[in-house]
């Protein structure tokens, strides 16, 4: 993906025709923005303090949200320094073993991730760890993909989001809002959903 971006013909795999400076495209143009909409209408006065994206890629929602001491988190070294390249604080490591303190993040952002992780459970237990008592996880994914249409390839989708499973897979967390993004860019846009949530233990003890 990043050699893509390199040889300035990224913009080709979306079949655009406009060049394009970062990867992910999609969730800067359309899913971002929808998800600053949707934290503006539940919570507009809203200020964060610390927070951490986790699986950046080559954009983060904290160019969309106002943040004092953002951490970006991905698993791939080559998207460290991609984003590190941009004045970005940066940690190489896994969503399933994070180094960040307990109930540390004010906001957690799991964008275009959740899809990708070994496992969703851990990953969920690593997030709700780092996430303190009062504060909100933003989430995108893939909506109602059918993963027999993908080639089984390294790096590919392997769970599925859509209306029956939604809310079992966030079992333990209550869905404070939610907005579908239709397929923005075609062919390899995808409709995502955008969620947020806030821990269950917590919110239905205020």
């Amino acid at each position: 993906n990043l050699k893509f971006l390199e040889d300035g013909i990224a913009h080709e795999q979306y079949l655009m025709d406009e060049k394009i400076d970062v990867w992910h495209i999609c969730t800067q143009k359309f899913t971002y923005p929808a998800l600053r909409r949707l934290v503006d209408d539940i919570m507009p006065n809203r200020t964060f303090v610390n927070g951490v994206d986790l699986g950046c890629g080559t954009v983060t929602f904290f160019n969309h949200l106002n943040i004092e001491n953002p951490i970006l988190v991905d698993l791939s070294p080559d998207y460290c320094s991609f984003m590190a390249n941009q004045g970005w604080k940066v940690l190489n490591e896994n969503i399933e073993n994070l180094s960040l303190e307990s109930d540390s993040q004010d906001v957690v952002v799991c964008s275009d991730i959740l899809e990708h992780v070994m496992s969703f459970d851990s990953a969920m237990k690593e997030v709700g760890r780092i996430l303190a008592p009062d504060g909100i996880l933003l989430v995108n994914v893939p909506w109602e993909q059918d993963l027999a249409e993908l080639p089984a390839v390294l790096g590919s989708h392997i769970r599925e989001f859509n209306e029956h499973n939604v809310e079992k897979k966030f079992t333990g967390w209550d869905i404070l809002a939610r907005g579908i993004i239709p397929q923005t860019v075609k062919p390899n846009g995808i409709p995502t959903i955008n969620l947020i949530l806030a821990r269950s233990d917590v919110s239905s003890s205020n």
